[in-house]
C-alpha cells in the first residue's frame, strides 16, 4: 500500500525489499499492473542484504530520502536507516 501511495504521488524511484517470495511476487504483479516502471522489487535476506544496500546508496547517489520500515524487525529496522 505504500508503494502504492509512493507511486501515485509520482515518487522519482521506488524500492520494495522483502524476505517473502508471497510478498515479492505480489510485488511484481501490482508493479505490472500499476504499469510502474520507477519501482525495484528486491527479495531480501543475510547474503543478499549488503549488496542491496550497496546497490541502492549507488542508484540514489547515496541513499534514499524516505523509507518506510513496514515490519518492525530489528534487522530490517537498521536495514533502513543504512539506506536513508
Amino acid at each position: 500500500m505504500a508503494a502504492a501511495i509512493a507511486h501515485h504521488e509520482h515518487a522519482a524511484r521506488i524500492y520494495l525489499i522483502d524476505v517473502s517470495q508471497k510478498a515479492i511476487a505480489q510485488a511484481e504483479r501490482w508493479r505490472g499492473t500499476a504499469h510502474a516502471d520507477n519501482v525495484t522489487v528486491l527479495r531480501t535476506g543475510r547474503e543478499e542484504a549488503a549488496g542491496i544496500e550497496e546497490r541502492i546508496r549507488d542508484e540514489t547517489d547515496g541513499g534514499v530520502d524516505l523509507v518506510l520500515e513496514m515490519s518492525g524487525g530489528r534487522v530490517a529496522i537498521n536495514q533502513a536507516l543504512r539506506i536513508a
